[in-house]
C-alpha cells in the first residue's frame, strides 16, 4: 500500500468527524452525536463526501451522516469537515449492509444515494443500491415519511429503480430524466465533481425522490431475517 494512502488511513482515525465500523462503541458514539429533535439525512455511498458536505453548510440545523467503505475517500470528507468547521456532518466508514448495526429502526429522514454504482451487468443486480434488499434496509430505518432521493447519470439503473418501485406499488415523489430541464433547486443544484464530469461528456442527469409511506409495523420475520443476513455478510 502507497506511503501516503497509509499515512491517509492514519490520519482518519484521529478525525473527530470519522467514525470507524471497527471502533470500539461505534453505534453508541453515532446515537451520542445524533440530537432527535434535528433532521438526520444519510448520504450512502458518499465518497469524499461532497453531497453531504454541501447539504450541511446549506442547511446548518440539519444533521448529516455520510457512509462510504472506502477510508482514502473520507478522508478528504472529514479535512473538508475540519478545515470548514461543520459541526453538523459525520461520517462513518462501514459497508451500507450493515446500517442496522448503527442506526436504529425509523430514525432517519431521509437517504441520498449519490451516483452509486449501477453495477449494469445483470448478475449483479442485487448489488444496486435500489435492489429489494436495500430498499426494505431503507424502509427499515427510515422514519413512516421518510424519503429517499436517487440521482444518477445511468438511464438503466433509473429504470430499474422506477420497475422496483412499480412492483411495491410506490409513486415517485418527483422524477426526472434532465435535472437540468428543471426549475433551480438549491438542493438539486449541488453538483460534486464526478456529476460534473459525465455533464461534461454529455451526460443527462436523473433525479427521483420516494417515500415508502407505510405505517410502522411490530418486528416482523423479515426484519430478523434482515438483521441476520446483514451479520453474515460481514
Amino acid at each position: 500500500m502507497p506511503r501516503n494512502k497509509l499515512k491517509r488511513f492514519s490520519e482518519t482515525k484521529k478525525m473527530a468527524a470519522i467514525i470507524e465500523h471497527t471502533d470500539a462503541g461505534a453505534k453508541a458514539a453515532i446515537l451520542k452525536w445524533i440530537n432527535p429533535d434535528k433532521k438526520l439525512v444519510l448520504e450512502l455511498g458518499c465518497g469524499s463526501g461532497e453531497y453531504a458536505l454541501s447539504l450541511a453548510e446549506q442547511n446548518p440545523q440539519n444533521q448529516y451522516i455520510g457512509i462510504d467503505i472506502q477510508g482514502e475517500r473520507l478522508w478528504y470528507a472529514g479535512k473538508t469537515a475540519e478545515e470548514k468547521k461543520l459541526s453538523n456532518v459525520l461520517f462513518l466508514r462501514t459497508d451500507i449492509t450493515y446500517l442496522l448495526d448503527f442506526f436504529n429502526k425509523h430514525s432517519v429522514d431521509e437517504i441520498w444515494l449519490t451516483f452509486p454504482d449501477p453495477q449494469p451487468k445483470k448478475r449483479n443486480a442485487k448489488k444496486r443500491l435500489t435492489a429489494p434488499f436495500f430498499l426494505e434496509l431503507y424502509k427499515t430505518i427510515l422514519k413512516q415519511e421518510g424519503i429517499v432521493h436517487l440521482k444518477t447519470d445511468s438511464k438503466n439503473l433509473f429504470i430499474y429503480t422506477k420497475e422496483q418501485l412499480k412492483l411495491l406499488k410506490i409513486k415517485p415523489l418527483q422524477k426526472t430524466t434532465n435535472i437540468r430541464k428543471q426549475k433551480k433547486d438549491s438542493v438539486l443544484a449541488i453538483t460534486t465533481y464526478f456529476e460534473n464530469k459525465k455533464r461534461a461528456e454529455g451526460k443527462k442527469i436523473r433525479y427521483l425522490s420516494w417515500s415508502f409511506s407505510q405505517k410502522t409495523s411490530p418486528p416482523s420475520l423479515f426484519y430478523k431475517i434482515l438483521r441476520f443476513f446483514s451479520r453474515k455478510h460481514r
